[in-house]
């Protein structure tokens, strides 16, 4: 499973298996904590991603679909599978219309598990780098940074607390920056 998410998945830092390989380690730790099903859990964090390998913009809306091929393929049990891909289509705030909120310990613990990655400087760089390749004026990379951040965070179920230093320090270089725009 390791090999398929890295084989499909480029290198890239931000949004590729190093990304991955980051939230499997928040999911597992987070599992220790919290306790749950490791099994599902660590699937579902490894394949939580992998709908980017069709449309990253709309990963959510494809990863369930990928995973669940991905894993009837090579035989995994029905019920657990079921599991894995409600957890990959729930880890993602945009997606939550469609697929619904993140209920059981296992979901939740996949979506603090990347929301964690997202609670860091290099994360910036990537929003900015996004919005400016989608065509974004920086003010307007700048809010939608700011709305990102602002709504993964508030919407973590066990890691707010403790990524609560983060946050700040993260909201206090946007402001920064923001008052270097406008001067």
């Amino acid at each position: 499973m390791n090999n398929f998410v890295k084989e499909k998945l480029p290198g890239d830092y931000l949004v590729g298996y190093p990304h991955i390989e980051r939230v499997r380690q928040n999911a597992l730790m987070l599992q220790k904590k919290f306790g749950g099903d490791k099994e599902i859990i660590e699937v579902a964090a490894l394949l939580h991603d992998i709908g980017r390998i069709k449309d990253s913009a709309q990963h959510g809306k494809y990863g369930p679909k990928i995973s669940e091929d991905f894993l009837k393929k090579i035989g995994y049990p029905g019920e657990k599978r079921k599991k894995v891909v409600r957890a990959v289509a729930v880890h993602g705030v945009e997606d939550w219309d469609t697929a619904g909120r993140p209920e059981n310990l296992e979901e939740k613990i996949v979506y603090d598990a990347d929301k964690m990655d997202l609670v860091c400087v290099s994360w910036l760089f990537k929003v900015f780098l996004l919005c400016k390749t989608a065509g974004l004026d920086f003010k307007d990379a700048m809010k939608h940074a700011r709305k990102t951040l602002d709504k993964n965070y508030s919407e973590m179920f066990f890691m707010k607390e403790e990524l609560k230093q983060k946050y700040e320090f993260l909201i206090k270089i946007l402001d920064e920056i923001e008052g270097e725009i406008e001067k």
